[in-house]
């Protein structure tokens, strides 16, 4: 599933995300569950992560995009950074467009610590200086 979602998002940029219809209400919602679940799965049931990240992001894709999909995006490339050493360069860029996608479409204050501590916490300090 991690390849199928991977080869989806592989040259996603930030144009592509922010030109993304918004989401629904009723199905933002399951990709809010979704990120609850992807933060506890990390601590209680790490093996669950990949299927959920990966998800969160086809269901984007498939569906539009949300605040939580933002989420969902920088969990799916902070997991491909842990695991798969030779996946960090794409990975990164993935991280990178969401960020920069939630800068210029959500830019809210709630989201920006749980955000910081995936990307810069877990994924960026592969490529960023």
């Amino acid at each position: 599933m991690v390849e199928a979602t991977s080869k989806i998002v592989e040259r996603i940029s930030d144009r592509d995300l922010l030109e993304m219809k918004e989401m629904d209400e009723r199905l933002s919602i399951s990709i809010h569950f979704y990120c609850l679940m992807g933060c506890a799965s990390f601590f209680g049931k790490p093996e669950m992560l990949p299927f959920i990240a990966s998800r969160i992001v086809q269901l984007t894709m498939k569906n539009g995009l949300c605040i939580y999909s933002i989420i969902g995006f920088v969990q799916f490339a902070t997991m491909i950074c842990s695991n798969n050493a030779k996946n960090v360069e794409s990975a990164s860029s993935i991280g990178k467009a969401a960020m920069s996608c939630y800068r210029e479409r959500y830019n809210t204050a709630y989201m920006l610590p749980a955000l910081y501590s995936l990307y810069y916490g877990h994924g960026a300090f592969h490529t960023e200086p």
